[in-house]
């Protein structure tokens, strides 16, 4: 799956703590809720794992639950907006799902 990391998400994550060049996993919260804005939480934490998409020299991957959630649209780009906080959108859905971002 392919994540693009957009120049305002990266700087986001620099400003949060989170090292340029990190390892990072996208993992979908069980507790997940759907609402007209097709919203639901993904955390995002560091991870050692073997990288299964890399972008804007962040290596992103995204496990199985959190993909079979997101869907096949592709590509996702991870974005930062300044209400919102970090958001995923794919190709047909705006500020469709909150990130949380743990160390």
């Amino acid at each position: 799956m392919e994540v693009q990391v957009t120049d305002a998400a990266k700087s986001r994550l620099v400003a949060m703590g989170v090292p340029e060049g990190s390892r990072l996993r996208l993992k979908a919260d069980i507790e997940a809720h759907v609402s007209c804005a097709c919203q639901m939480d993904i955390h995002m934490i560091a991870d050692g794992a073997p990288p299964l998409a890399v972008s804007l020299e962040y290596d992103v991957r995204v496990d199985e639950e959190a993909q079979q959630l997101l869907g096949d649209e592709q590509p996702l780009v991870l974005d930062y907006v300044p209400l919102s906080g970090l958001v995923l959108r794919s190709p047909h859905e705006t500020l469709a799902h909150n990130i949380q971002v743990e160390a």
